[in-house]
């Protein structure tokens, strides 16, 4: 088994915290907003390139902001929404574009000025915005952006107001929002919407009510909740949110309780967690969450402990973390990147060249490139290669961690350059991360989009349907 390193990843420009960082198609990372130490909210923003290992200046922000919300929009633009400018939740919109590397401001604001809010990408490519904090105070209503229109429309309210509180896309296309602070009192019950009715419904109640937690979507399509923190303190407790028993259960503990934490999904569907604060100050640790065993366990230490950061899985399977505060609450400028480790040298990685054909809802998925039958087989009784020599596939969604396998097309012809899968299945339409395992080795990622039919509007770039954009 590979040893987890953490190397150096430069430094931000701008030290900040509270800011959002996002993964674009192309495999950059960008960095935008935050805060610093006494006040002062953010406008620049920066990109991170995992091809060279540098950072580099791009578009500020038309308002300074942080503990806003930015969200990948299908066209790959970036979407952020509210935050706090100058000590008060804002009701301002913008959208950078990846390739002029500029932000525009939206022609209409939001519906509400929202701080501490959250954001989704739904299936239909809409924005869902949850809750979050007015000048008025705790919100219970919601808004959807249309990035076709560039417009908020109000949508149906939560049952109490919240902030702090998850929101995670689920497989079959709903929204879980669990957890939070209602001003008063710290929320357990869980709502699910649905989008198509625009109604909120019942998910039963978390086992320990909490905000400022993690909510991971697993594999299996059930829900990670980790850690956060209640009347009682900080919290190390975990819980499981099953879509089908529509219930929380308990699963194992973190080793240390904490909040401000960040969490990504791997393509073999282990959960990593980020530092945090604990009771005792900040962390510098890494947690790996097994879903198959229902346990936490130690996965690495980094130089400098960090809350208020961000960590974000790029295409190679490595995970960027940035910026943050520190033991002494000030802000961070230096960067990490963590490998949990592949275990085998590069070249003998499968290599993801393109898209065969365009990636649509009830079509086969086709990939092509090199490697896709490895190096080495595994022994069997028969004649014929072992199966374990055949490649796997692996859909990632960039933005809420959903992951789904994808079954070969055992008809098709198989070769080491090409693969076929059977028809997609319906999935939440937005953008995945690509990833190939031969022999357990994986490719780096390729991040492409998937619809039901070939996209008309001005909203999808040129060569959509063929481009597989790889780091």
């Amino acid at each position: 088994t590979a040893t987890p390193f953490f190397g150096v990843a430069g430094s931000l420009a701008t030290a900040r915290f509270l800011h959002t960082s996002t993964l674009l198609q192309n495999g950059d990372v960008l960095v935008a907003g935050g805060t610093v130490n006494g006040g002062g909210d953010i406008a620049s923003s920066e990109r991170y390139s995992a091809q060279t290992g540098t950072w580099s200046a791009t578009g500020a922000l038309n308002t300074p902001r942080y503990l806003n919300t930015a969200t990948l929009l299908l066209s790959g633009d970036v979407l952020v929404t509210g935050g706090f400018n100058g000590g008060y939740a804002t009701d301002s919109a913008e959208r950078y574009s990846p390739e002029t590397g500029s932000w525009s401001v939206l022609p209409a604001p939001m519906v509400s000025q929202r701080v501490m809010h959250s954001a989704t990408l739904l299936g239909d490519g809409k924005v869902m915005l949850v809750g979050g904090a007015g000048t008025g105070g705790l919100l219970a209503t919601t808004e959807r952006f249309d990035p076709k229109t560039n417009a908020f429309t109000a949508a149906a309210s939560l049952a109490v107001p919240r902030i702090g509180h998850s929101a995670t896309l689920l497989a079959d296309g709903r929204l879980l929002v669990a957890g939070g602070f209602d001003g008063a009192n710290y929320v357990a019950a869980a709502q699910v919407y649905d989008p198509q009715s625009n109604k909120w419904s019942g998910a039963g109640t978390l086992g320990s009510a909490r905000r400022d937690h993690t909510a991971t979507l697993l594999q299996s399509g059930r829900v990670l909740i980790a850690g956060g923190t209640n009347a009682n303190g900080v919290l190390a407790s975990a819980e499981i949110y099953d879509p089908v028993a529509n219930a929380f259960t308990p699963t194992g503990s973190l080793t240390i309780g904490r909040n401000y934490h960040t969490a990504v999904t791997l393509a073999t569907g282990d959960v990593l967690i980020f530092g945090g604060e604990s009771a005792n100050g900040p962390l510098a640790d890494v947690q790996r969450y097994d879903p198959i065993a229902g346990t936490f366990s130690d996965a690495g230490t980094f130089n400098g402990a960090r809350y208020y950061h961000t960590a974000t899985l790029l295409p190679s399977g490595r995970v960027l973390v940035s910026g943050g505060r520190d033991n002494n609450a000030n802000a961070i400028a230096g960067a990490v990147v963590y490998d949990f480790g592949l275990g085998a040298a590069f070249a003998r990685r499968p290599v993801l060249l393109q898209l065969g054909n365009g990636a649509h809802v009830g079509l086969p998925f086709t990939l092509v490139g090199g490697g896709f039958t490895g190096d080495s087989e595994a022994a069997s009784s028969g004649t014929n290669s072992s199966a374990s020599n055949y490649p796997l596939v692996n859909l990632r969604r960039v933005d809420g961690d959903g992951s789904y396998w994808l079954a070969p097309d055992h008809t098709a012809e198989r070769s080491a350059n090409r693969f076929v899968s059977r028809p997609l299945q319906p999935l939440p339409y937005g953008q995945y991360a690509v990833t190939m395992f031969v022999n357990g080795i994986a490719s780096a990622a390729c991040i492409v989009s998937i619809h039901d039919t070939v996209p008309a509007d001005h909203l999808f770039r040129d060569g959509f349907d063929t481009d597989l954009n790889c780091n």
